[in-house]
C-alpha cells in the first residue's frame, strides 16, 4: 500500500503514539511534534507526560499501556493499518480538528473513495423510525456509501439496507476491528469484513467501552458529507454525531416524528437549532440527481377500525401516549374512550403499555 510519503520509521511513530494515546487526540498532535521516532518514544515518554502535567493515575494508565502495547501493534494479515498522510486516508476526515492518527481496517478500502453519508438513530426505534430508515436508505445507498455505528436498530437497519446497494457501507466501531459489538451482530459483522468496510481508531483486542462511542462518533460524522438521523431521543449518541457534524460544517437532515413521544423530539431540537427537516430522501441527493428521484409518500396510517370514533382513532399513534392525552386531544367521554380501547386491544389494533399508555400496534 502507498502510504504516501511515510517511511516504516515514521509509520512505527504513529502507530506507537496511536496505540498509547488512543483516547487522546489532542496529545496524539503533540506527540508528533515531540518526537522524531519510535525509539524517542519509548525513551522519553516520561518527559513528554511531564509536559502534559499529567496526573499520576492518568500517567500509571499510560505508562501500563505502553509497556502492553509495545509488542503488539505490528501489522496483522487479518486487518491493515492506514496512517494519517497515506493517500487512502479519507480527505474529509482529514479536515476535522482532531483526526485520528492511524484507522484499523477490515474489508474494501475503495469504498472510502465514494461520496458517504451517515445514518444514525437509537438502538430501539420506534416502527415509524424503522420504516423511515428502510426508506431512506434504500434510495440513498444508489447514490451515496452508508456509514454507521454496527449498533442495533437504525444503524444496523442501515448498513442492511446498504448491502443490497451498489455503493456499499462502512461500519465504525466503538471497539477494536478485531472485536465487533454487539457480538448478536456478527453475522452482519462478516459480511461488512468480506465485502464492505469496519474501521476503528482502537488497537487490536481493544474492548468496547462506554467513552470510545462518543469519541467514535466525530469520526463518522467527519468521513461523511452529512448525517440524516431518521428518529433521535434528546439525550443519544446520535445527537452527539450531530453536533458533530455541525461543527465540522456537515449538512445534518431530521426526519421530523410525533410530538407525543420521546423518539423524535432530537429531531425536532437539532430542526430549531438550524438542521434541515426532511421527508424525502430526494432532497438529501447529490444536485445532478436531485431532479430524477420521485418522492417517497410516508408510512400510509391505518384506516379507522368501524365502530372506532374517528377522534380517537387519529389521536393514538405509533408512539405510546398516555390515556389522559387521549381524553385532552379526542374530547370525547372517558367511558367512550375506554370501551374503544378495550375492543382495539381485543382486535389487536392497539397496544395498552404499562403505566396506562397506548399506542397503535
Amino acid at each position: 500500500m502507498d502510504n504516501g510519503g511515510l517511511n516504516r520509521s515514521q509509520q512505527d511513530l504513529h502507530i506507537l503514539i496511536h496505540a498509547v494515546l488512543y483516547d487522546k487526540p489532542k496529545w496524539q498532535v503533540d506527540a508528533l511534534k515531540y518526537f522524531n521516532d519510535a525509539d524517542a518514544f519509548r525513551k522519553h515518554f516520561d518527559d513528554f507526560l511531564a509536559y502534559q502535567h499529567c496526573k499520576p493515575d492518568v500517567i500509571a494508565t499510560l505508562k501500563s499501556r505502553l509497556n502492553r502495547i509495545l509488542e503488539q501493534v505490528t501489522p496483522h494479515e487479518s486487518y491493515g493499518i492506514m496512517y494519517r498522510g497515506d493517500v487512502n486516508y479519507p480527505a474529509l476526515l482529514n479536515e476535522i480538528a482532531d483526526p485520528p492518527l492511524l484507522l484499523y481496517y477490515r474489508g474494501d478500502i475503495t469504498h472510502l473513495t465514494k461520496p458517504q453519508i451517515a445514518v444514525v438513530g437509537p438502538r430501539t426505534p420506534s416502527h415509524y423510525g424503522q420504516q423511515v430508515t428502510t426508506q431512506f436508505c434504500d434510495t440513498l445507498r444508489d447514490h451515496y456509501c452508508i456509514v454507521s455505528g454496527m449498533a442495533f436498530g437504525v444503524d444496523k437497519l442501515a448498513h442492511e439496507s446498504a448491502i443490497k446497494g451498489v455503493n456499499g457501507t462502512i461500519a465504525v466501531l466503538g471497539s477494536a476491528v478485531d472485536c465487533p459489538y454487539p457480538k448478536s451482530n456478527e453475522r452482519l459483522y462478516n459480511t461488512l469484513c468480506e465485502s464492505h468496510l469496519v474501521l476503528s481508531e482502537y488497537p487490536p483486542g481493544t474492548p468496547p467501552l462506554p467513552h470510545h462511542f462518543p469519541q467514535r462518533n466525530r469520526i463518522v460524522a467527519g468521513l461523511s458529507v452529512g448525517v440524516l438521523l431518521p428518529e433521535a431521543k434528546l439525550k443519544s449518541g446520535s445527537m452527539i454525531t450531530a453536533r458533530l457534524a455541525m461543527e465540522f460544517n456537515r449538512e445534518v437532515w431530521c426526519v421530523p416524528g410525533s410530538v407525543l413521544g420521546p423518539h423524535a423530539a432530537g429531531c425536532h431540537s437539532l430542526i430549531q437549532d438550524g438542521a434541515a427537516l426532511v421527508t424525502s430522501p430526494s432532497e438529501i441527493m447529490p444536485s445532478s440527481t436531485a431532479q430524477q428521484t420521485t418522492r417517497i409518500a410516508a408510512p400510509e396510517l391505518p384506516l379507522c377500525p368501524q365502530g372506532i370514533p374517528n377522534a380517537l382513532w387519529t389521536v393514538i399513534s405509533a408512539e405510546p401516549t398516555h390515556i389522559s392525552e387521549i381524553l385532552s386531544a379526542s374530547g370525547l367521554p372517558i367511558q367512550d374512550i375506554l370501551s374503544a380501547l378495550t375492543l382495539l386491544i381485543l382486535q389487536n389494533k392497539v397496544t395498552e403499555f404499562p403505566g396506562q399508555y397506548f399506542a397503535k400496534s
